[in-house]
Order: C-alpha cells, then sequence, then structure tokens
C-alpha cells in the first residue's frame, strides 16, 4: 500500500487480521525483512510493516541537513 504526504509516498504492507501489531525494520532494512514472517501472522493480529523513510520503497525527499537534524 502507498500513502502520499507532504510529496513523500509511504510504502507498507499489512498482513492477517484482528489488533493491529507494528512491525518496525533496522537501520538499511525494510519492511520485506519480515516476509518470511508474513507467511504465518500470529492469530488474531493485523501486521503492519512499514518501509521507514528513505528504505525499501518510502521516497526520502528531505530538506533536513546533518546540522539542523541535531
Amino acid at each position: 500500500m502507498v500513502l502520499e504526504v507532504n510529496g513523500i509516498e509511504l510504502y507498507w504492507e499489512e498482513h492477517g487480521g484482528g489488533e493491529p501489531l507494528l512491525w518496525l525494520h533496522g537501520g538499511m532494512g525494510h519492511g520485506a525483512d519480515w516476509r518470511y514472517l508474513f507467511k504465518e501472522p500470529p492469530e488474531g493480529y493485523r501486521i503492519i510493516a512499514p518501509d521507514l523513510r528513505g528504505h525499501g520503497k518510502t521516497t526520502n525527499r528531505t530538506t533536513c541537513t546533518p546540522c539542523s537534524a541535531t
């Protein structure tokens, strides 16, 4: 799924049904890191696995500089 917010395309996958459970990948990863676990999501849960900004299929349009981020 893709949602555009302020010119940034945010991508995520959802699997299963029930209570939402957010799975976040680590640095330099992406939501597909969970692909083997998607095959059998925990019973009663809807897994939401986003690609964080600048990773995977989510775009990274930023005006942030290292100095302004500290």
